[in-house]
């Protein structure tokens, strides 16, 4: 297998602001980002004593919106004192488009819960439904695939959930203040 550069590919369209007699300045920006050749583990035969190799697999997409704001809060000019307020947000979906071989999902072959499935997140996490505690003999109690109570889950009963560690919002802000 042969490795090589993921490819990717971009459209964004944006708009630059300036309000209230340029007191409140921003921008928002729209952006749509594909990509391709994924370099990612993927699960091998450990006959080897390997389980994992690194390819080139499936593609991403990624879309999503990018705003900054600053406002002024106080204006004293270059002789006095100014205080300025600013924000930066940031909302990303990403979403699995294909994987090589027509499967619809490869588990993280170094962190079972992980997994990359076609229509999710990157590195999506796969969990076992818990509803509690067996009162007769203490043992964890989970559903299966079909709903039914378990104390002993396999893979196929893990669920996904459409989550990754990667948060769909971020963002900060900030003051600036500057005297003479």
């Amino acid at each position: 297998n042969s490795l090589r550069w993921e490819t990717v590919k971009q459209a964004n369209v944006g708009i630059d602001f300036e309000v209230f007699d340029r007191r409140l300045r921003g921008s928002v920006d729209g952006y749509i980002r594909t990509t391709e050749d994924l370099f990612q583990d993927s699960p091998v035969s450990a006959i080897t004593s390997q389980n994992v190799l690194r390819a080139n697999v499936g593609s991403l997409e990624n879309s999503g919106i990018d705003l900054t704001l600053n406002y002024d809060l106080i204006r004293g000019g270059a002789e006095g004192f100014n205080l300025s307020l600013n924000l930066v947000g940031n909302y990303n979906k990403s979403e699995i488009i294909d994987l090589p071989g027509g499967v619809e999902s490869i588990r993280n072959a170094n962190n079972n819960d992980l997994q990359l499935r076609v229509g999710g997140p990157i590195n999506e996490v796969t969990v076992y439904r818990f509803i509690g505690v067996n009162p007769d003999n203490g043992n964890l109690l989970f559903l299966d695939a079909n709903g039914n109570e378990t104390e002993n889950p396999t893979d196929n009963d893990r669920i996904n959930t459409g989550k990754n560690i990667v948060p769909d919002y971020q963002g900060s802000f900030g003051f600036n203040a500057d005297y003479k």
